[in-house]
């Protein structure tokens, strides 16, 4: 966690804030902006007004994607919630890569499946409708064979 000013200022730091950015808190306090942490503008333009109720309590979450310093990327859950006093927001950010991951690749999987189903139900009507219209046919075959003489009948059935 962070508690940062409204211009994206880091004013203190905690240890896991430390761990995710991979820098001393006297490193990044006073010193580093929070756009330069995430690569993006996530704070308010514009301050919430006074008597605005509970509106700066509320949290704002933000999936981001920021490269790491070996290039990777990494996805961050952020949450940004306004402090009562003032013009500063309370900054949690989780790195949530591992789960945005495997939701990618449960949506890949979806999709491989879905496209894999919709071939099986082409085939499947295909092989209905062929089958159908086999059982159409011999059905044609036995009404034209009950107008033939016995005899024919009969012959055409030993030729099967």
């Amino acid at each position: 966690m962070a508690i940062v000013n409204a211009d994206g200022s880091i004013v203190r730091v905690n240890s896991r804030f430390e761990q995710l950015t991979g820098q001393r808190a006297g490193e990044i306090v006073g010193r580093v902006n929070l756009r330069g942490i995430l690569g993006c503008q996530l704070l308010p333009k514009t301050p919430v007004p006074e008597g605005a109720g509970n509106a700066r309590a509320a949290p704002m979450h933000y999936d981001i994607s920021v490269p790491d310093n070996d290039g990777e990327e990494r996805w961050l859950d952020v949450a940004i919630s306004g402090l009562p006093e003032g013009d500063q927001y309370l900054v949690s950010i989780l790195d949530v890569t591992d789960r945005k991951r495997a939701q990618i690749a449960l949506a890949r999987e979806n999709e491989e499946l879905r496209q894999q189903v919709q071939d099986l139900e082409r085939f499947n009507r295909f092989s209905i409708g062929r089958e159908r219209r086999i059982h159409e046919l011999k059905a044609r075959i036995d009404e034209l064979e009950g107008r033939l003489p016995q005899q024919e009948r009969q012959r055409r059935k030993e030729s099967r």
